[in-house]
């Protein structure tokens, strides 16, 4: 499942909309990336209308640019340049190199570099699962984005994040987000195939 992101409620003073929405994510950012690494566990959802099409739970973990997503459905690592995606038990690995659009589909936790470019921000005040929250609004700022909009759930009490929604040509999709914890030291061949690992599987090379 390669396509995914969140939810809604009512309005701050329009005059600061736009500040306080890149304030609110700056700050759940900084939360994740403090010390340079985490780990998240999610629930992505694909929508047609208002209707699901289907739901994966996994754990992504993230370094700087690299990051690796488990899934029952698929295994992803991105060393930072190359991606490998893998379905268990199919006997092969694709080896690609990823465009930014391709990044932003499969990595749910790619919207912490792209909400700073190329889009405008709004705020509302929220509720979500029995917790008081920030609903930032992300609207594209070029018709040519691929992701036309993204909503973004915040705490209020400590920025954590709870749950992305995200337009794309293709639809809405959400991820909804259960755990997110910073982590020490992960070592950068985590985010790399481990081949030794898996000794049987075939490398298709599509670079």
């Amino acid at each position: 499942m390669r396509k995914i992101f969140v939810t809604l409620f009512s309005y701050l003073a329009i005059a600061l909309q736009a500040a306080s929405g890149i304030e609110i994510l700056d700050k759940a950012a900084q939360r994740i990336t403090a010390t340079g690494s985490a780990e998240l566990s999610f629930t992505a959802t694909s929508f047609s209308g208002t209707q699901p099409q289907g739901s994966s739970s996994g754990q992504i973990r993230v370094k700087g640019q690299m990051f690796k997503i488990t899934t029952d459905e698929m295994i992803t690592w991105y060393n930072g340049h190359t991606q490998w995606s893998m379905m268990p038990g199919s006997g092969e690995v694709n080896m690609t190199v990823p465009t930014e659009e391709e990044k932003q589909a499969v990595n749910p936790y790619a919207f912490i570099q792209l909400y700073k470019h190329g889009y405008k921000a709004s705020v509302k005040k929220g509720s979500l699962r029995n917790t008081d929250t920030y609903e930032v609004h992300l609207t594209a700022t070029d018709s040519k984005q691929e992701i036309k909009e993204i909503y973004v759930d915040v705490r209020k009490s400590d920025y954590t994040l709870l749950c992305i929604r995200l337009r794309q040509d293709t639809g809405w999709h959400r991820i909804v987000l259960h755990t997110v914890s910073a982590v020490k030291d992960m070592n950068d061949s985590e985010f790399s195939f481990p081949t030794q690992d898996y000794p049987d599987v075939e490398v298709i090379d599509l670079r």
